[in-house]
């Protein structure tokens, strides 16, 4: 059948009529016999063409089959293609008002009386085609049916088509429909009064774009109950096109379904868009949108895949996925809105979103739950990935999750950050990590990793309870972490902040990372770098805490570290600050090592408690070391500094046996209040050997008091000063070999057990002010040791002031030196002097009027050591002091010095006893005799009154001297008189004396240095 135009050529034409169908138009009847259909077939045209601008009315009539057991079919008013191959062709600009427009079956059909038969009215359709042309408006008040196989329906652009229902595949219950085509051209408009099913396989539907498909009602449904399961249908809708679902739901259910959007399209469906089935798509193109009003997304089954172009963006109440590998991905700056969260719990499941992306979730309590295994959360650059509540974590048995967050990308959470078991979290640099509450890692093996300059804000903390759980932080990491909490049940995890924060040119710090207090149980770590500040760090058994890098500034709140095996370290060339809480290490064999080469400042304490056996600080070169008060209260612990430590201490304590503080050389500073207690012993306190002092200065490192007991020992090494140092109960100060001492006040108190103190070869010790307390068996001891003992600034009265003490000197090191600047007044015997050689020196000031070094003379007997003056105007000799004495070799007599106010040690004009030189002969009632061969005991010849007596030797000494040893040498070497000096043998020999040593010329006794007069008497140098 053909309508074309007129005689004049036109084509436009009204056609009115019931139904316009190419092929069979029937009826059917049935009989209560068979029960079979009975198909009355009226033979039609095979095709029907229509031109342009038709207006085509389809009036319907209803049909009465005849039996009263069969429903009224109302077919008529329909445009219809029930012949195979069946071809319908409009033109252009047609108006279609009628029913329904099918192709393939259109049936209805129940039989309730005589069996359970369903009585077709049509039979299966293939190859039909139905086109039609451009700005075809169509109202129909039924339905637009295509079934069958390999049928089309094909619409031009601009499409206006009003129906009740749109069916692909619906209709059939003995075969499947296959490979049906529904097309429509650009700026087409659907709109459908009762949704758009699709059970067809292989089916397309295809809308270009610019076009829109609205529902009313009903849902947008890829399934079907007919024969055979929907599968491989192709739904697509070109850019910029809308799908507008008003009161139902998208749905795609069956295998290999595919639902496309082109760029800048629209879905929007009242309620949910759902995906049951294996190896559909859903995907919408660049700057599309997909809004759910009230509704999910929800992924199921198996191998779902929903995409989305760049610039997309999704709003809806919930996303779920569940099943196996289902992914939802974004293309860049896409963004996802949800009121209510996102839950998968499948196998092998994506949730991504791209770059410049954005993840919005409004739904408060578990607001992202990852509950399977194998899942991936990936968000990429500079994105955003917040949330209000709690992002949720937890693998199923044996699985995996990981969570991946690329650079410069915003995390926000609003309530926890959970992990547990095998879920892995990474983020790139840049960016931010912000938890409002806890970030909890649970289960075994869970792993965070951040990158570098990320700003972190977590409200209440880290809780870390599971086995092998890491966290790291990326370097240049900034804000706030808060408490850190490692559970009891936590072991062989780790918390690594990475290098923090960042300095400037000059090294201050710009920015910080802040923490609050930190709890570490077995086995677990806390490494920090760069610029931090921090709480208190509580350390349990077998713990870690190391503070790596270079350049970092750490403060700490406190340090506590209260189990066995804890372990702090600081690498070398960081400034650790520790707050009023201090260090405090509880348990055995606890350590702390700072590298050096920055400062550790400790605002309150360092406490080692009497529960830390062992404990140990080792504290590298080159720290800047302060603290308040260092107490040691275990037994056996140890603080030890490298070289070049600087100090700013308050004070030591030692409370418990063994325990030892050792300074390496080069140190400088304050060094505070040293005490051991009473009850302790073993104790040791280095300071090593001091910086060297700027020009001007004599002593860099300094100590305010020491207090030193019960067999505890002080070790002093070079350019220190100390203000006040006590001894008792056996304590010990040593002064190390070559060191330069001073200790303003010492007390020697020996009432409770016997002081000492040594002083090593080459040291100097200067003691400005010395008290003793000495009992009647026992006096405090000062052993020198090669070394020099200054007692200075202290003035000395016979038998009152001066305080009970012994010297020892070493008979086999040299040159040690015991020096008294007190005037040398003293007969009480309070100094001893033991083991004296003549390579020694006691050194004494002179006190007005006794200020002639000439007229001093020294004397030894039975023990003493006596000490005179030859009075100048009485000629009398007068006694000033003795010295209980022991030679460390019987009967030699000590060098003493006599030194005036302000002389040097090493610049004293030497006073030797008067003497003669090896190979003088004396005058004996026997003969002449050589001195050397004289001893206590024998005669010698003197003169007294004119008159020559014998008189008994009662001391005689010998001493050598080496002037090499002394800086003013002059007055060290002899005087020769030689023969005949004072006439015709007189003396009758070269005669040697020193040069003190008093000649008895004209009636008076005169110094032989001042009889020199280069000719016949001379100093000779020679010797």
């Amino acid at each position: 059948m053909t309508l074309a135009g007129d005689a004049t050529g036109a084509t436009t034409g009204t056609l009115s009529a019931g139904t316009i169908s190419a092929g069979n138009y029937y009826k059917a009847y049935a009989t209560a016999i068979s029960g079979l259909n009975y198909v009355y077939t009226a033979t039609s045209l095979t095709s029907v063409n229509i031109g342009d601008n038709y207006n085509i009315v389809l009036t319907s009539g209803d049909y009465d089959t005849g039996h009263s057991n069969m429903s009224i079919l109302a077919n008529d008013g329909n445009i219809e293609i029930n012949q195979n191959a069946g071809k319908f062709t409009f033109g252009n600009t047609v108006d279609v008002v009628a029913n329904s427009v099918v192709i393939g079956d259109y049936y209805l059909s129940t039989n309730n009386s005589y069996d359970a038969s369903t009585y077709i009215f049509s039979q299966g359709v293939s190859s039909a085609a139905m086109a039609y042309g451009s700005n075809v408006t169509m109202d129909l008040s039924g339905s637009v049916l295509l079934n069958g196989a390999n049928n089309s329906m094909t619409f031009g652009n601009a499409l206006v088509l009003n129906a009740v229902t749109m069916s692909m595949g619906a209709g059939v219950v003995t075969t499947a429909p296959v490979n049906d085509y529904f097309s429509a051209g650009l700026n087409t408009t659907i709109t459908l009064q009762s949704g758009f099913t699709d059970t067809l396989s292989n089916g397309i539907f295809a809308l270009q774009g610019s076009s829109i498909l609205s529902v009313a009602n009903g849902d947008v449904n890829f399934a079907g109950a007919n024969v055979g399961a929907a599968n491989s249908n192709w739904f697509q809708m070109a850019d910029s096109n809308s799908l507008i679902v008003d009161n139902g739901s998208v749905l795609l259910n069956g295998t290999g379904q595919t639902m496309v959007f082109g760029a800048n399209g629209t879905v929007q469906a009242a309620t949910d868009l759902v995906m049951n089935g294996t190896k559909q798509t859903f995907s919408m193109g660049d700057n599309a949108h997909l809004s759910l009003v009230a509704g999910n997304i929800s992924v199921t089954n198996t191998s779902q895949i929903m995409s989305f172009g760049a610039l997309a963006s999704v709003n809806a109440t919930s996303l779920v996925l569940t099943g196996t590998t289902q992914s939802v991905v974004l293309g860049s700056s896409a963004s996802v809105s949800l009121t209510g969260g996102v839950n998968m719990s499948g196998t092998g499941e994506t949730f991504a979103v791209g770059n410049g992306g954005s993840v919005a979730i409004a739904g408060t309590g578990n607001s992202f739950v990852l509950a399977g295994t194998g899942q991936i959360v990936s968000v990429g650059n500079d994105a955003n990935f917040s949330m209000a509540g709690t992002y949720n974590v937890s693998a199923a048995a044996g699985g995996t999750l990981s969570t991946i967050i690329g650079s410069n990308t915003n995390v926000s959470v609003g309530g926890d950050f959970d992990l547990a078991t095998s879920a892995n979290y990474s983020q790139g640099a840049g960016g931010s990590f912000n938890v409002a509450n806890n970030v909890s890692i649970v289960g075994n093996a869970p792993t965070l990793s951040f990158g570098s300059n990320i700003n972190y804000n977590v409200g209440a903390g880290w809780n870390i309870s599971g086995v092998s759980d890491k966290i790291v932080l990326g370097a240049g990491a900034t804000g706030t972490l808060g408490n850190i909490t490692f559970a009891a049940t936590a072991r062989d995890g780790g918390f690594d902040t990475g290098i923090a924060g960042s300095v400037d040119a000059s090294g201050n710090a710009t920015s910080t990372l802040e923490m609050g207090n930190v709890i570490l149980t077995s086995n677990n770590s806390l490494t920090l770098g760069g610029q931090i500040s921090g709480g208190n760090v509580i350390m349990n058994a077998s713990n870690t805490l190391t503070i790596s890098g270079t350049g970092g500034h750490i403060h700490l709140t406190g340090i506590a570290g209260v189990g066995t095996n804890t372990l702090i370290s600081a690498a070398a060339g960081n400034n650790v600050s520790i707050g009023i809480n201090g260090i405090q290490l509880s348990a055995a064999t606890t350590s702390l090592t700072y590298g050096g080469s920055g400062t550790l400042a400790v605002n309150g304490n360092i406490l080692i408690a009497n529960t830390a056996e062992a404990a140990t600080l080792n504290i590298g070169a080159n720290t800047n070391f302060e603290v308040s008060t260092a107490n040691m209260n275990a037994v056996a612990t140890s603080i030890t500094f490298g070289s070049n430590a600087s100090f700013s201490v308050a004070g030591w304590s030692f409370a418990a046996n063994q325990n030892s503080v050792v300074i390496g050389a080069g140190a400088s500073g304050g060094l505070g209040a040293i005490n051991f207690g009473a009850a302790i012993s073993g104790g040791v306190f280095d300071t090593g050997n001091a910086a060297t002092p700027t020009e001007g200065s004599t002593a860099t490192l300094t100590i305010t008091s020491a207090t030193v007991n019960n067999n505890n020992i002080l070790n002093m090494g070079d350019y220190t000063f100390a203000n006040t140092v006590t001894l008792s109960d056996s304590g010990v100060l040593n002064v190390s070999s070559g060191a330069d001492v001073t200790i303003q006040n010492l007390s020697l108190d020996n009432s409770e057990g016997t002081v000492t103190v040594n002083v090593s070869t080459g040291a100097t010790l200067t003691i400005n002010s010395l008290q003793t307390t000495a009992t009647a068996t026992s006096m405090p001891v000062i052993n020198v040791n090669g070394g020099e003992v200054i007692i200075a600034g202290q003035a000395i009265t016979a038998r009152s002031s001066m305080s009970y003490h012994t010297v020892n000197f070493d008979s086999t090191q040299a040159n040690g030196i015991y020096a008294y600047a007190g005037n040398i007044v003293d007969e009480s015997g309070r100094l001893t002097i033991n083991n004296f050689a003549l390579s020694h020196k006691l050194v004494f000031a002179a006190q007005d009027g006794y200020l002639d070094e000439t007229r001093y003379i020294t004397s030894y007997a039975d023990g003493v050591l006596t000490v005179s003056y030859v009075n100048a105007t009485t000629g009398k000799t007068e006694q000033l002091a003795q010295f209980n004495y022991t030679p460390a070799v019987e009967g030699e007599v000590p060098n003493v010095l006599i030194t005036t106010d302000g002389a040097s040690p090493t610049g004293y004009d030497l006073v030797i006893t008067k003497c003669f030189l090896t190979g003088t002969h004396l005058l004996t009632p026997e003969g002449e005799v050589t001195v050397e061969n004289l001893k206590a005991g024998d005669h010698v010849v003197t003169l007294e009154n004119g008159q020559q007596v014998s008189k008994e030797i009662v001391w005689a000494g010998t001493m050598d001297v080496n002037v090499n040893h002394y800086e003013n040498k002059g007055p060290l070497y002899p005087v020769r008189i030689k023969a005949h000096a004072f006439g015709l043998n007189q003396p009758c020999r070269d005669l040697l004396v020193t040069p003190e040593h008093t000649i008895f010329v004209d009636g008076g006794l005169i110094p032989a240095r001042m009889l020199v007069n280069g000719r016949s008497i001379i100093v000779d140098t020679t010797i």
